[in-house]
């Protein structure tokens, strides 16, 4: 008879004499993870409303959208005291922030490009490379470590992604490959740098996940407005093919911005939590919701092929999930005092493009 109780410092779990302590940290990330499913699940549902039902082909106007509804919603925390302004310095802007935000930017203009040359399954089997990417990031500028079992893991939910993707037969170009390939490692990138700033610089130095997502997100726009303007908005009255009134498309436009805000927001909230490595692999999570959405809402049909990639990405996000508990409950106590008493300088590995 398993039996819950509260205490101090989290939950305890016992069943047949064997206990597993829960701590309140563990339950408020937990609870951070599913608040980025299912933001960045609504904000796939507001895109495929935008660019399919509505014909709305405009990402890039799109993504402006969503930096100045970031830059909006900050300033509206910060004067109504819900947060407090931090100030950073020039040599802080260009050494960790534009970086961030120029890969971040990369990783959305990249994928854009890449996929005119490469079909959308393609794309997502290149793309559930990430997490072993950023495996190997988290190497080089965090001294992060994983143990081998979770190279495996990451095999298996690659396997997983590319059984349950909608196999379209149209030829794959090498140029596309290395464009979605460049994608995933400029996201791969931006995820360890964020790591990086939210925990791994001294106390002094380390922003809160909003004043992230506030500086981060200038530096994006700066990169994407000349695009826009060389692309999108020379031919926006050809291409603009929505029937929809301006006020209603201005209104959905302006729920996926918030969604894209929260996202953002929790996501750099999970980050440090967790790992940029835990996150790129609960996106993979985010693909099995996905896929089971669609098979009920939009006609997907899921065969035995895809039910079969579907359970190997579970398996390997579960295993994943398992091994990183297990590291966190056998390490928190020494990890946490050590920590604590003096930060790891990896801050010198990160130069100004």
């Amino acid at each position: 008879m398993a039996w819950l109780s509260t205490q101090s410092t989290g939950y305890k779990l016992s069943q047949h004499g064997s206990t597993m302590t829960i701590s309140t940290t563990s339950l408020k990330t937990l609870l951070a993870v599913l608040c980025w499913m299912t933001l960045n699940i609504s904000c796939n549902f507001f895109n495929r409303i935008l660019f399919f039902h509505l014909g709305w082909h405009f990402p890039i106007l799109l993504t402006l959208s969503h930096g100045v509804t970031c830059v909006f919603y900050y300033t509206l925390c910060t004067k109504s005291g819900l947060a407090d302004f931090e100030s950073i310095s020039l040599n802080y802007f260009l050494r960790f922030i534009v970086p961030s935000g120029l890969f971040l930017c990369s990783t959305i203009v990249l994928n854009n490009i890449g996929l005119d040359f490469i079909d959308v399954a393609s794309t997502q089997i290149i793309k559930s490379l990430t997490p072993m990417f950023t495996a190997f990031f988290s190497i080089f500028f965090l001294n992060q470590r994983e143990p081998l079992i979770v190279y495996p893991i990451f095999f298996i939910c690659s396997l997983g992604v590319a059984l349950s993707t909608e196999q379209t037969g149209t030829n794959v170009s090498s140029l596309g490959v290395v464009l979605v390939t460049a994608s995933a490692l400029c996201l791969s990138m931006a995820t360890t740098l964020q790591q990086l700033i939210l925990t791994r610089i001294s106390d002094a130095k380390r922003l809160h996940p909003m004043s992230l997502v506030f500086y981060t997100t200038p530096v994006e726009m700066c990169l994407l407005m000349p695009l826009f303007l060389i692309f999108e908005l020379p031919n926006y009255a050809e291409r603009n093919q929505t029937t929809q009134s301006p006020r209603f498309l201005v209104f959905l436009i302006f729920l996926d911005a918030t969604c894209v805000f929260l996202l953002r927001w929790v996501q750099n909230i999970t980050i440090k939590s967790t790992s940029a490595l835990t996150v790129t692999v609960i996106s993979q999570v985010k693909f099995v919701i996905v896929i089971a959405i669609s098979s009920v809402f939009f006609g997907y049909s899921l065969t035995l092929k895809k039910f079969i990639g579907l359970c190997l990405l579970v398996i390997g996000t579960s295993s994943y999930g398992i091994l990183r508990l297990r590291r966190n409950n056998s390490s928190s106590a020494p990890r946490n005092s050590s920590s604590s008493a003096t930060p790891r300088p990896f801050t010198n590995k990160i130069l100004i493009l």
